[in-house]
């Protein structure tokens, strides 16, 4: 296997430049995969970013995605249990910002990644965030 041709992609929010900062944001889950480096996003969970574990009855999930090279955006979906899409856009513009509450049952689990496309196939998503009620 040839992993120096393969277009797969890996975005991770660090809190810096350093081996540590790195590590951190990985144990912590703060990164998102792709097959497009121009395809950014970032998903945070009452801003907390992706990846973070949380116990909140209501969530507000915010989606910011953009595709630096001006192509469409085609899908956007909200994804949780059992990878149901609970929401879903059709943007068709390079960038697409978006707010959403949820709410979870009492005694509930629920996790919720967020998973965009766009016409020629490439794709974005999001780590999880967690929450318990």
């Amino acid at each position: 296997m040839d992993w120096a041709i393969r277009p797969e992609f890996v975005g991770v929010y660090t809190t810096g430049l350093t081996k540590k900062a790195l590590y951190d944001a990985l144990a912590s889950r703060r990164f998102y995969a792709t097959i497009d480096r121009a395809l950014t996003l970032n998903f945070t969970a009452n801003g907390l970013p992706m990846g973070s574990v949380m116990n909140s009855e209501n969530i507000d999930l915010k989606i910011d995605l953009s595709h630096k090279d001006g192509k469409a955006i085609s899908k956007v979906q909200l994804v949780t249990n059992q990878g149901k899409a609970i929401k879903e856009w059709t943007p068709n513009a390079s960038e697409f910002h978006e707010t959403v509450t949820v709410s979870v049952a009492p005694g509930a689990a629920q996790w919720f990644l967020t998973y965009a496309t766009t016409p020629e196939g490439a794709f974005v998503m999001s780590a999880p965030v967690w929450v318990a009620n």
